[in-house]
């Protein structure tokens, strides 16, 4: 759930960005760091860029985009204490996917699975909920 969409004069309070931590953690960002090549200017975007992420209850997270790799690949990792989860084209929608989940023992991979996990229109989604925080200015729903 998005705590709030109004603008309070900082980035963090209604970017989509800062709002990919309750789906999976359910904590605040507290820290952002990136890492921009080359530098934006008024005529151009960055071509890779590096943010690192802090929450509050300490847990790192990173994201990573480049526009000069020779093809998209999108994917997600989640590391935890037990195991992996991974997908890839996770962005893409209207598909389904294969969720895999590897858990760990004794410091090695002991046991793979995959599942199968449906994609909704994650743009009409993200579209949807912008509107209606532009809107309406309450508390939104995302699920």
């Amino acid at each position: 759930m998005i705590k709030n969409c109004r603008w309070r004069g900082n980035f963090r309070y209604w970017h989509p960005l800062f709002r990919y931590n309750p789906f999976l953690l359910d904590d605040d960002v507290v820290s952002v760091k990136s890492q921009l090549a080359p530098i934006p200017t008024e005529t151009t975007t960055e071509q890779t860029s590096l943010l690192a992420l802090k929450f509050s209850q300490g847990t790192p997270a990173s994201v990573y985009c480049s526009f000069v790799a020779s093809f998209r690949r999108s994917i997600i990792e989640v590391i935890g204490q037990e195991g992996i989860l991974s997908a890839e084209n996770f962005t893409l929608s209207n598909l389904t996917l294969p969720l895999t989940i590897v858990l760990g023992k004794n410091g090695t991979a002991a046991e793979t699975q995959e599942e199968i996990i449906v994609v909704p229109n994650l743009y009409e989604k993200e579209v949807t909920l912008f509107s209606e925080c532009i809107l309406t200015i309450r508390i939104a729903d995302t699920h």
